[in-house]
């Protein structure tokens, strides 16, 4: 069993007026997140006479530095940042074109033209263009510019600004707030969804998500629920999802950033193959290497380019000390570097793996599946032997529980005879219809634990 915690779909593509030879793709974004629209353009560079823009920068004023320097606009395309210096009274013409010749340079997204005050971007072929943001260091009273890169819920083309004297980076937002407060209500009263996936990434939405994950998570409710979410920003963006003081989730292990630093895919999708993977697995095993596809041919999955893959250092960090799954794109194919969760960081070998808490979760299933079938409608005995014959005691709980720890022995439970002596059954002080158990669990260490990486990526 599975949950989508979703989002509206994104608008369809608004009919655009011809300009030239250029046709803005400005579309609707749903959400406040909702910058994922990742979108390919392929037209080889030798054919002429078509070009798409995904929008225009417009500028105004004369440029005043900063200070008595130039001042550094910045054009942020997904992961990749262009920096560009603008020198003291540099004209919006002059501003413009050269902006355009820099970008133009550069391996980059997207290329330009310019014409008066205004940048045009243009899709350069067979990259991935989303999320754009310009950011300028110009003081107070100085040059400004406007990025219009989308349409607005009412169909008009929408802009912002920067403002001088701040050099924030700004970035069109989506449209609307999401609100899954009435979707978790009613996954509330229904039985366990295994894996989730979301494509809500921002911080109170998580909250949201892990506090009920959590609270049904607990002794009572033992919902044993897992989510899944993907991130497609650079690394520096994605680990603010994980490292921010609420939701705290690297004090959990029951989630997984799926990083995918400027991937074809919307993060969602990356994040549904994910938990569909994990939910199809019938014991948790090590998922290094592991391929992400989907079984509907429609649905292509592309690779990401070269040229924003994650460098071995930067993958390393972002596992260790951002606590991100790392997707990387090998010979066609999509893999997964470590099924790392949001819990500690790499170095605390026991619980960072993907495999482990879902070995507690199976135990704590087949524990309750036997502790049920055995002793329910029968009479506990606290003290003494059962006078009649339906009657049990707290021992005969611990053997219950021991029994089900040798029957995994060797599976999702390493040497289960030595945990004999640890297992506890008590009466609940606070409710005396209730039983307490404490029970050890010792995992099997995955091989890369043991012996470093083995095999896949």
């Amino acid at each position: 069993r599975a949950a989508w915690i979703s989002q509206i779909p994104d608008a369809p593509l608004v009919p655009a007026p011809l300009i030239g030879a250029t046709v803005p793709l400005a579309y609707v974004h749903r959400g406040e997140i909702g910058n994922d629209k990742p979108i390919i353009v392929r037209i080889p560079d030798g054919l002429t006479g078509i070009s798409l823009s995904p929008g225009t920068i417009t500028l105004t004023t004369t440029s005043i530095g900063k200070g008595a320097n130039p001042s550094v606009f910045t054009l942020k395309v997904g992961s990749l940042t262009l920096p560009i210096s603008i020198p003291v009274g540099t004209s919006t013409t002059a501003a413009a074109t050269f902006i355009a010749a820099t970008i133009n340079a550069a391996t980059f997204p997207v290329r330009a033209t310019a014409s008066g005050d205004v940048v045009t971007l243009l899709y350069n072929h067979d990259w991935v263009v989303h999320r754009i943001s310009i950011a300028s260091t110009e003081d107070v009273g100085g040059q400004t510019y406007t990025l219009a890169d989308r349409h607005n819920s009412a169909g008009a083309i929408a802009s912002i600004t920067t403002v001088p004297g701040t050099s924030t980076a700004t970035a069109l937002g989506g449209v609307g707030t999401p609100n899954i407060s009435t979707v978790l209500a009613n996954l509330s009263k229904q039985e366990a969804f295994q894996e989730w996936a979301t494509e809500f990434t921002d911080v109170s939405s998580l909250q949201l998500l892990s506090q009920h994950i959590e609270t049904h998570a607990n002794g009572l409710n033992q919902k044993d629920q897992r989510l899944s979410f993907g991130l497609t920003t650079d690394v520096e963006t994605a680990k603010l999802a994980l490292t921010a003081p609420q939701p705290a989730l690297t004090n959990y292990w029951r989630y997984a950033g799926i990083l995918a630093q400027d991937f074809p895919q919307q993060a969602a999708h990356l994040a549904s193959m994910t938990a569909a993977a994990l939910c199809a697995a019938t014991l948790p095993f090590n998922f290094d290497g592991y391929e992400l596809s989907s079984q509907n041919s429609n649905v292509p999955n592309y690779t990401a380019r070269n040229d924003v893959q994650l460098d071995p250092v930067t993958r390393d960090t972002s596992m260790r000390a951002y606590h991100l799954t790392v997707i990387q794109s090998i010979q066609g194919r999509n893999l997964i570097v470590r099924g790392v969760t949001t819990w500690g960081a790499l170095d605390n070998q026991n619980w960072v793996n993907w495999s482990y808490g879902r070995m507690f979760d199976l135990l704590r299933y087949y524990l309750g599946f036997r502790l049920n079938e055995r002793f329910s409608g029968r009479v506990l005995f606290v003290a003494g032997t059962p006078r009649v014959t339906n009657g049990f005691t707290l021992q005969d709980v611990e053997d219950a529980v021991y029994g089900v720890l040798l029957d995994q022995d060797g599976i999702i439970i390493d040497d289960a005879g030595g945990l004999r002596a640890r297992i506890k059954a008590e009466l609940d002080p606070e409710d005396k219809t209730r039983i307490r158990i404490a029970i050890p669990h010792r995992p099997p260490l995955e091989s890369h634990v043991k012996t470093g990486v083995i095999a896949g990526v």
